[in-house]
């Protein structure tokens, strides 16, 4: 239908990467200007209150009953100067946590212990090179607890999913549940490391006054989280992960679902303030020249850190160590990470003779199960899919009348302008004339569509395909039955049709950790979503019909088309052909997975339930 850049007369293929890029600039400018004017320690800390209490808003809080721990062991591994003990442990009753607890072989006193967590490794706390680290923080005095994050590791929540796999695609799933019920899937990651914290705190081994954190890549994210919600964290080293977000965002790369703060950008949690919320305690960050987090972004970040550790007088506590390797746990950054904890907890130099690599185990002789899964070696085990979905029905909140609850879950515009169409290049369509129609919504990303005239009733029916006007070959006897009942607008929603944006990463289009991921991760970290925006599309488009207004959806469109519909009543009939997977489907992670779809909230404050039974009552639902 439209060729290239909208028939040459605009290119659509950046405007809204551009357009989500540029609101969160503005966002962590505006935010970075505040953080400027600080001069003083109280009032860093108002600020710093802030940001915290933001985090953990935006993640669903951490308001978890503390249940009895039950520790189980299941063997100890003994080795020359320390031993593996194997552990399980419930941070919920029902939800089991797999761990190795380092010890060193001669205790005279207590000694500091350090938290570990594991980054997106399969083998998780088995990983061979967070095994050498584990092992040269134990050999030099310290305790070391490695934590298997869910999905992870013997954690692996959905084993028997053929079409869920493990790590980030099972965080993908149920992260996207967690945003869809006003929560960040990171809570669950951040109460387990909680829940270790109670342990460590339990052994009469430990110096509960010095206990450090750190862990690489994802462990590096759980590193920077526990070490922003839990003061009894009293030194941190997180590896290959924090930068900054302005060098970050540019880059292409979507973040995982557990990264994907709402509206950080809105209350000022930038990578940097992980640091700077820690001061004055030591915080070293452990960075890779080579790696996909820009190590620009790492430097940009500590500089800014530092000017708040100065003002209390504690500078030379923030710093950075770099590598020139890839992503990655490397031996200089785990020599480092050693050299950084004997120094603040032991005050003296790193033991340089020892060699980790000497002492690497086997996964399967590191597994704490005998099955090799929590979820099959317990007959209460809760898996995390489920846990979220409980979690999900006691926020449900829907006490308010329904328009309200849609309201509240949207920005939604008072849409009264009509937009300035240009209706270019006149065609023929299976013996119908049509127009090529496009307009800047008031964001101003362009929209799009196909105009097309038909039987002369009074009436226009504007028809909404996944694809927008991409989809109308595959589809042209639908339209064509719309045609014998009036005139037909085929739309074209942003990133859809002719307005889709070019590809701005090396994944799918519309698949995970692809280019409407990566623009919907923004937009949900800038607190607004793709949702939102398009439902604000369909309702600005409404504005050029000049006749009565019936719509068409099809299949995932149908959400925001569903949602537009129930509000504006100038649809006066809706048909769902296709019918968009419902948000029971998808909290059970029982849907594919779909990025476009995640919006904060939304399925907290409604269901797409409601809003058919609604518009049946009315009438107005075919």
């Amino acid at each position: 239908m439209f060729e290239r850049f909208l028939d040459g007369y605009r290119n659509p293929e950046y405007e809204l990467n551009d357009f989500i890029v540029r609101k969160a600039m503005e966002k962590l400018e505006e935010e970075e200007k505040a953080k400027d004017k600080i001069k003083t320690v109280i009032e860093w800390e108002e600020k710093s209150k802030e940001i915290k209490d933001g985090f953990l808003e935006s993640i669903g809080g951490l308001d978890f009953e503390k249940c009895e721990l039950n520790p189980i062991y299941t063997g100890d591994i003994k080795k020359p100067g320390y031993m593996i003990r194997k552990l399980i442990f419930q941070s919920i009753p029902g939800f089991y946590v797999t761990a190795n607890l380092y010890i060193p072989g001669s205790i005279e006193k207590p000694v500091p212990a350090i938290l570990f967590s594991c980054g997106h490794s399969k083998p998780a706390k088995a990983e061979p090179t967070y095994q050498l680290a584990a092992i040269e923080l134990v050999q030099n005095g310290m305790a070391v607890l490695c934590v298997d994050p869910p999905g992870q590791g013997e954690m692996i929540q959905l084993p028997d999913r053929e079409d869920i796999d493990w790590g980030v695609h099972e965080h993908s799933y149920m992260g996207l549940s967690c945003t869809l019920a006003g929560m960040n899937i990171a809570r669950y990651f951040i109460w387990d490391l909680v829940r270790a914290l109670d342990f460590l705190e339990s052994l009469d081994f430990v110096d509960k006054d010095k206990i450090g954190a750190t862990g690489n890549s994802g462990g590096g994210t759980q590193t920077s989280y526990i070490s922003l919600v839990d003061d009894r964290i009293k030194a941190a080293a997180p590896g290959c992960y924090l930068n900054g977000r302005k060098q970050y965002i540019v880059k292409g790369h979507a973040h995982d679902s557990e990264q994907n703060i709402f509206d950080c950008m809105g209350f000022g949690l930038d990578y940097g303030d992980f640091i700077s919320c820690f001061a004055p305690k030591p915080f070293t960050v452990l960075s890779q020249q080579y790696d996909f987090f820009p190590i620009e972004g790492a430097l940009y970040s500590v500089k800014r850190a530092k000017r708040i550790y100065a003002l209390y007088g504690k500078e030379e506590n923030a710093g950075i160590v770099i590598d020139k390797e890839m992503h990655g746990l490397s031996d200089v950054l785990r020599r480092a990470t050693a050299e950084f904890f004997t120094r603040h907890f032991l005050n003296r130099p790193c033991d340089k003779d020892i060699n980790p690599y000497e002492h690497v185990l086997g996964e399967d002789e590191l597994k704490c199960t005998g099955s090799g899964q929590v979820v099959s070696e317990f007959s209460d085990a809760l898996s995390l899919d489920k846990l979220i979905y409980a979690d999900y029905i006691k926020r449900i909140t829907r006490n308010e009348a329904l328009e309200d609850r849609v309201r509240h879950a949207f920005n939604i515009r008072d849409h009264k302008r009509r937009p300035l169409e240009r209706r270019i290049n006149p065609f023929d369509f299976e013996g119908r004339m049509a127009e090529k129609v496009f307009w800047l919504s008031e964001d101003e990303v362009s929209n799009s569509g196909i105009y097309i005239n038909g039987k002369p009733t009074g009436y226009v029916t504007y028809m909404f395909f996944e694809d927008g006007t991409h989809d109308m070959a595959a589809n042209k006897k639908d339209i064509a039955s719309m045609l014998n009942r009036g005139d037909v607008f085929v739309v074209d929603v942003r990133g859809t049709g002719a307005v889709k944006g070019a590809r701005i990463n090396n994944a799918p289009y519309n698949g995970m950790y692809g280019t409407i991921h990566k623009m919907n991760s923004d937009a949900i970290m800038c607190g607004t979503s793709l949702m939102e925006m398009r439902i604000n599309d369909i309702m600005q488009s409404l504005l050029l019909a000049e006749k009565k207004i019936n719509a068409v959806s099809y299949g995932n469109a149908g959400i925001p088309v569903l949602i537009a519909a129930f509000l504006n009543p100038r649809i006066e009939s809706l048909r769902i052909e296709s019918a968009p997977v419902s948000f029971g489907e998808i909290m059970g992670c029982r849907a594919p997975f779909d990025p476009g779809i995640e919006s904060f909230a939304m399925a907290r404050a409604f269901d797409c339930d409601e809003l058919r039974a609604a518009m049946e009552k009315d009438g107005r639902l075919k």
